[in-house]
């Protein structure tokens, strides 16, 4: 489903540039004029709405998997997608969106030895940042992978980073957090990339229920610094681009 939805603005771009080229041929240029009109205002519509109105008309937020609750404080490893971190005079800051990922990923977590937690940079500030030493298990805190401002890594590259991590690890089991506007394609993706390969095939990533996590004005990432810009690039970029992007040409050390 995730698919058809992302690609259902394109399709119809497609069909209308079909339907123009069609119009080319004097012969059958009656026959496919509604047409062509047809699918037009259809494309118009459609991505009118998402730009001007996306959360009145569409909405991206993942489903909670069934029984998340009890199967997050039965799971001792946590994944964590950053989303807009901040710099203040040359260091990074985790924002606000990192930091309430954070708090809600321990919140939400049971009482283990160790909870392993496989995060980007600015959730990895954020924790860095947590002077709370009372938990119930010590932090055993991962770096998804190597950050550069230079070098953006999309979540899909990200997500074959976390599950090499895993792997590395000899971890199956994951709660998985992420912006709710992102989660379900973070969550898609990771089970698109283990399903990729027979030693990760038995993987199992958990969706929480994640909400009102805030945007950070100040991010270095223009389009999470609202939902309005966010909803556009997710709709409209992300998600057609991490579907059929290859999984073989995703590189990785």
């Amino acid at each position: 489903m995730i698919k058809f939805i992302a690609l259902l603005p394109f399709i119809y771009a497609l069909l209308f540039t079909l339907s123009i080229l069609s119009l080319c041929f004097r012969k059958i240029r009656k026959k496919y004029l509604p047409w062509a009109l047809g699918l037009g205002m259809m494309m118009f519509i459609c991505l009118t709405a998402i730009y001007f109105f996306p959360e009145r008309f569409f909405t991206i937020d993942a489903r909670p998997s069934e029984n998340w609750e009890y199967k997050t404080r039965q799971t001792n490893t946590v994944i964590l997608f950053g989303f807009g971190y901040v710099m203040e005079d040359s260091s990074m800051k985790p924002g606000q969106s990192n930091s309430a990922l954070y708090k809600q990923a321990i919140a939400n977590a049971g009482s283990f030895e160790t909870l392993h937690l496989i995060m980007q940079e600015g959730v990895m500030v954020a924790a860095h940042e947590d002077s709370v030493s009372n938990y119930p298990f010590i932090r055993d805190s991962v770096r998804m992978h190597p950050h550069s401002p230079e070098i953006y890594i999309n979540t899909l590259i990200a997500a074959k980073y976390a599950i090499l991590k895993m792997d590395s690890m000899h971890l199956k089991r994951a709660v998985v957090y992420a912006h709710e506007m992102q989660l379900a394609r973070a969550v898609y993706d990771l089970k698109r990339i283990a399903a990729s390969n027979p030693r990760w095939r038995d993987m199992e990533f958990i969706t929480p229920h994640i909400y009102n996590t805030p945007f950070e004005p100040n991010s270095v990432h223009p389009h999470t610094r609202s939902p309005e810009s966010f909803f556009r690039r997710e709709v409209l970029l992300s998600r057609p681009v991490e579907i059929l992007w290859p999984l073989c040409c995703i590189q990785t050390p």
